[in-house]
């Protein structure tokens, strides 16, 4: 009896393993003028769709805490604001209509003070099919490793234990096969 709830728990903990292995998470930057143009919104809203340097839109919110530099005199003074804070007082449209093509800095906008080129802004999950598939023939293994655990365990569940052997062959060919 034993075996048989140890081996049925780690059964379910490789299934999650095998769903979770596929969910991979990166983090997302966005230069300080896009964040800028989104001002207003950020400020009305407390979130807004934001082009980033390489993961495409990504849904910024104001309460992101994230980290800038600014010059202060000679030195450079590095503290933590919120998104909302970093583009306070960013409201009014640009001069020479925002973005890269901007003419004038706004000495009330810290956007426009930040020494950073790009901001990290969050995170973005995505699903990897790759990973999702190594893991599906990983957890195939594991199970039928269980199976033979199962067999050396408790004699008498032998049928138990070879179930689950076939059962891990039978999934590490599948994920073999979507590889």
């Amino acid at each position: 009896m034993g075996c048989r709830l140890s081996s049925a728990a780690a059964v379910v903990l490789a299934l999650a393993a095998v769903l979770a292995a596929g969910c991979v998470s990166h983090t997302v930057h966005s230069y300080p003028s896009r964040l800028r143009e989104h001002a207003a919104e950020l400020q009305r809203r407390g979130h807004a769709r934001v082009e980033t340097v390489d993961h495409g839109l990504v849904e910024v919110h104001a309460s992101t805490r994230i980290s800038v530099s600014e010059r202060d005199g000679d030195a450079k003074l590095t503290r933590e604001v919120t998104i909302g804070e970093l583009v306070a007082g960013c409201d009014d449209p640009a001069p020479g209509g925002g973005g890269a093509g901007r003419s004038m800095r706004d000495p009330d906008c810290l956007a426009d003070r930040v020494l950073e080129q790009d901001l990290a802004v969050g995170e973005k999950k995505e699903r990897r099919i790759g990973a999702a598939i190594t893991s599906i023939i990983t957890g195939g293994t594991g199970v039928g490793l269980i199976g033979l655990c199962v067999v050396e365990c408790e004699g008498k569940d032998v049928a138990i234990g070879a179930g689950l052997v076939v059962a891990g062959l039978f999934i590490f060919a599948v994920g073999f096969a979507l590889h």
